[in-house]
């Protein structure tokens, strides 16, 4: 535990990876889905908020 500016922060490091988990299983069900990627004749749902996170194309290309 840290204090940093007057607040405290907890480190939880398997936190990240877990959410990573959580939202790739969302997306296996289908769940919550707001875009597709067509790639090569096949089609990827996806989460837009997660591919505008993991990349700027899709960051700068998001609307």
């Amino acid at each position: 535990m840290a204090a940093e500016g007057g607040r405290v922060q907890i480190s939880f490091p398997q936190h990240a990876a877990a959410l990573l988990d959580s939202l790739n299983r969302l997306r296996l069900e289908g769940k919550f889905c707001d875009v597709a990627v067509h790639v090569g004749g096949r089609i990827f749902p996806a989460h837009k908020s997660v591919l505008a996170a993991a990349s700027p194309f899709f960051h700068d290309n998001s609307g």
